[in-house]
């Protein structure tokens, strides 16, 4: 009787943790729309996107607090150890991430209301940045969904491109920075927009990172 019990219990628990996964996936789903919905606000001028961007944020803040909750209840209910306890630290973690993700996709259609309808600076380099940051966040959604080792060891190694790319733009956009006030403000903004495109690179790699420790329990060396 108590082995039907503990078989019982283990199965409950083990289904708590594929939820928990799958409040994982579906946020980084969400952050990943939501970036992109950014982007394409700010770059065909889409001013009733970009609010739509900045309300929904809510939305992920709300499903980070979820899954804190659920990851609190399952240390709760086990004594969780090995891949279980990955598992849940590394939801915590990734969870952050994405949030903060969605953070930053804020702030893109933020500075799209700021900069309004007209743009005179025009910077070569914004979409490669924009395209390989979205192309490791949307990267970082299919390595967790599915335990990808190899594809979260590519992300990893894309950051420093990103990086490098962000390093390129700065230097690129100081030219803007003229006695033209207008020209000025808009430089900043998309200096800024392209960091925050540097910092979802950033949070991909870091869940990059995450992915690997909780498939291998190994640490990627800093």
């Amino acid at each position: 009787m108590l082995h039907y019990e503990s078989i019982n219990t283990r199965k409950a628990y083990n289904a708590d943790l594929a939820k928990l996964k799958n409040l994982l996936t579906t946020m980084g789903e969400r952050a990943q729309q939501a970036v992109e919905k950014a982007v394409k606000a700010f770059m065909t001028r889409d001013l009733a996107l970009a609010d739509r961007v900045m309300l929904e944020d809510d939305l992920l803040d709300a499903m980070a607090i979820k899954i804190e909750d659920c990851c609190l209840v399952l240390t709760a209910k086990q004594q969780p150890i090995a891949h279980d306890l990955r598992v849940i630290s590394t939801g915590v973690k990734i969870s952050i991430d994405w949030e903060r993700i969605g953070d930053n996709a804020y702030d893109i259609a933020k500075a799209t209301h700021f900069m309004g309808s007209k743009v005179k600076v025009k910077v070569e380099k914004l979409q490669e940045i924009s395209q390989q940051a979205q192309s490791m966040l949307k990267a970082a959604v299919k390595a967790y969904d599915q335990g990808d080792i190899e594809l979260a060891q590519e992300i990893c190694h894309q950051e420093k491109a990103v990086n490098d790319l962000f390093k390129e733009i700065f230097k690129d956009l100081s030219e803007f920075v003229t006695d033209d006030v207008e020209m000025a403000k808009q430089a900043t903004e998309i200096l800024f927009i392209c960091r925050f495109l540097k910092r979802i690179a950033n949070h991909a790699a870091n869940i990059a990172e995450a992915i690997i420790f909780l498939e291998t329990a190994e640490r990627l060396p800093k």
